[in-house]
């Protein structure tokens, strides 16, 4: 009986040693030899057809780092420049099958921040908004300035491949302007998410300055397509009827009474593929 035993708590503790090394060995593999891994490696088949377009972006010269912490200069992804990206991924979760993934997107003091956990009971995905000045690139067709304030909630689910949206819950607002192509004060600004089916995603956004204008947009993404439709109300002298002139939403009538009057009513409507 002594002697299962022992066999048995040496067993037990070569597992242990095995699992302690394989764990270290993800933590601490090179995350430029991965993603090379995952372009054209022995992860390439690994990685879900849907996302293959996403990772062939990424350039592994901008990364420098593990798995475990690291950060990423200059980054380009899906339009977006992003000038500071860093990470953590704690060891003790990862191999307790809990891993918990930390992400700052922007530099300090108002980075945006990406929290990603899994685990078999359930994952899920928060992000808190920050500084406007991280979001530009192409993708992007406005410069903005300002911060928002709040979180969203994501919490995914995996089937044949392919993620899709479980719940996703929450929303960002603050006070926004543009700085690029004209200088505009948006005034109060609500975003807010959400995906009704799995595999759809919509948001409602909101833009008001009082006794300037009222801007509303509502749009959704499904199967590899986006699509937008929005109306705003601006009064005769205020800045955002210049802009939706140049971005040429349409107008549509004038406004002779309220708050906004004299002013003019305009809508816009648009779509593509990503």
């Amino acid at each position: 009986m002594k002697v299962v035993q022992f066999i048995l708590l040496r067993l037990a503790f070569v597992l242990l040693c095995a699992w302690i090394f394989v764990v270290t060995w993800i933590h601490q593999a090179p995350v430029p030899w991965l993603l090379e891994q995952a372009q054209r490696g022995w992860l390439a088949s690994w990685v879900p057809p849907a996302q293959k377009n996403l990772v062939n972006q990424l350039s592994p010269q901008a990364f420098n780092g593990t798995l475990g912490a690291g950060e990423a200069s200059q980054l380009s992804l899906a339009g977006l420049q992003l000038d500071s990206v860093q990470w953590q991924l704690s060891w003790w979760r990862l191999a307790l099958f809990w891993p918990r993934l930390s992400v700052h997107l922007g530099d300090t003091p108002l980075p945006w921040v990406l929290e990603a956990t899994a685990a078999p009971w359930g994952s899920q995905v928060t992000l808190q908004a920050g500084s406007l000045e991280v979001l530009r690139g192409e993708a992007l067709p406005l410069a903005l300035q300002g911060r928002l304030e709040g979180q969203l909630r994501f919490i995914p689910t995996l089937g044949g491949g392919v993620f899709a949206c479980q719940k996703l819950e929450g929303q960002w607002q603050g006070r926004v302007r543009v700085a690029s192509p004209l200088q505009v004060d948006l005034g109060e600004v609500r975003l807010e998410p959400g995906c009704p089916q799995s595999q759809q995603l919509t948001w409602t956004l909101a833009a008001v300055k009082q006794d300037a204008h009222e801007l509303h947009l509502q749009g959704q993404a499904e199967a590899g397509r986006w699509s937008f439709t929005a109306t705003a109300q601006s009064a005769q002298e205020a800045q955002l009827g210049s802009l939706l002139q140049l971005l040429q939403w349409r107008p549509t009538r004038t406004i002779n009474q309220g708050e906004l009057a004299p002013g003019q009513e305009y809508e816009a409507r648009g779509s593509g593929r990503f």
